[in-house]
């Protein structure tokens, strides 16, 4: 495990439920005497403080993104201060990283399934398959990244789905992932903007016309997270 860390301030019951989500070597949150922190084993490929920070800035912004997933609800976490173990088995703080990113709050605990009689392993939260395989495939990484921004920004979704179309083509539909009637209208709606106003929609020619019935941002976040659950699902059997 790498000798620095990075002290991460927020509800203490949300960094609890991520300290019991993500337990590995490439991301560990933990409780410690002083607070939270968040470790990773790929600290150790930087030399610099100012390295190490860029490098949680974007691992958390990642985070954000699988976290919201598994989790209802927005609260506020931020990046605290850089600390590196020293020889007596403190930490000297380096620099503080002015970072804010959003994880979604109250994680179910994990629950053994009694079956006739059998016990059953829970199904692995899809947060950390999304980090695993984000960890290994930039385009779903990419996604992540947008899916933990403004959730309520159509131009965000309107870019997942273009990843998640030019990984798989066809397969979405062939696949039954998502219907061609659906995904046409989120296209049609986050396309308009006499649907959504100037300020929301993708383009402001009014060339096209809007849907009689345009997609709601909420039809449209279901949509999206339905697409990056199997897509991760997709992909999770080769890890």
């Amino acid at each position: 495990m790498s000798e620095w860390f990075v002290k991460i301030t927020g509800n203490k019951s949300d960094l609890e439920d991520l300290s019991h989500l993500f337990n590995t070597e490439e991301l560990k949150i933990v409780e410690e005497s002083d607070g939270y922190y968040l470790h990773s084993n790929k600290f150790d490929l930087y030399k610099e403080a100012r390295e190490i920070k860029s490098f949680a800035v974007n691992l958390l912004e990642t985070l954000t993104g699988v976290a919201r997933l598994s989790i209802p609800e927005l609260q506020p976490l931020k990046l605290g201060a850089l600390a590196k173990e020293n020889a007596t088995g403190g930490r000297d703080l380096n620099i503080v990283v002015n970072e804010t990113i959003h994880i979604r709050s109250r994680v179910s605990g994990d629950i053994t399934v009694n079956h006739n009689g059998v016990e059953q392993k829970p199904k692995t939260p899809i947060a950390v398959v999304g980090f695993k395989v984000a960890q290994n495939d930039e385009q779903v990484d990419r996604a992540m990244r947008l899916w933990g921004k403004d959730p309520n920004h159509w131009n965000n979704h309107y870019k997942i789905l273009e990843i998640i179309m030019s990984d798989t083509g066809n397969n979405i539909f062939n696949d039954g992932w998502a219907n061609k009637k659906k995904v046409g209208l989120l296209k049609r709606t986050a396309n308009n903007s006499e649907a959504l106003g100037d300020d929301a929609a993708r383009h402001a020619h009014r060339r096209n016309i809007p849907p009689p019935k345009p997609m709601t941002i909420q039809e449209a976040q279901h949509l999206i997270k339905e697409l990056l659950t199997k897509w991760i699902e997709s992909k999770s059997d080769s890890l």
